[in-house]
């Protein structure tokens, strides 16, 4: 009878000790996971679009740039930034085969944040005869002048922070530019 009081004794001391492993594995397994649910808050954002105004990273918003109700011009907010300017440029010869263009008196200025109004329309050449003679390289023989309009979608990239080389996107959504208020 003593050897099964000493048996027991000995499986709840066991027992103690495993339910210490499981609270350790347990945590172990929840330190592990603090990557996966932080890469939700470090996620990089790029854009990709034709448009020239929409910005290559972040979220893009309607303060940022939205369409006017004519749909004929963009409104763009430009945040304030710094620029380097010269008082004069001047060209250096010392080098007698390439010479140098030489700020002289070179300062930062400075500008302040502005919103602009931009045409939402361009002039693009495009083609309107090709010579395909030459089947791997068709060529343009005329082109005219036409009014084409930015785009007004773009495609949203999210990558995890440490997805350095943009080869893995987490998603990829087509939006489109919101609408002035």
């Amino acid at each position: 009878m003593e050897h099964r009081l000493s048996w027991k004794i000995i499986y709840v001391k066991h027992l103690d000790i495993k339910t210490k492993g499981v609270f350790m594995k347990l945590m172990i397994a929840m330190l592990m996971m603090l990557p996966t649910l932080a890469t939700a808050a470090t996620e990089i954002v790029y854009n990709s679009s034709s448009n020239p105004y929409i910005p290559a990273r972040g979220y893009v918003t309607a303060q940022q740039i939205c369409l006017n109700a004519g749909k004929d011009s963009f409104k763009i907010f430009v945040a304030q930034h710094t620029v380097e300017t010269c008082d004069s440029v001047k060209t250096d010869y010392s080098d007698s085969t390439r010479p140098k263009k030489v700020c002289v008196g070179r300062k930062m200025v400075t500008v302040p944040a502005t919103t602009k109004t931009v045409s939402a329309f361009t002039k693009k050449e495009v083609c309107q005869k090709w010579n395909r003679n030459d089947s791997a390289y068709p060529r343009c023989v005329s082109s005219v002048m036409k009014d084409t309009m930015f785009s007004t979608s773009y495609t949203q990239y999210k990558y995890e922070q440490a997805d350095w080389r943009r080869e893995r996107p987490i998603s990829a959504v087509n939006k489109y530019i919101e609408t002035c208020k």
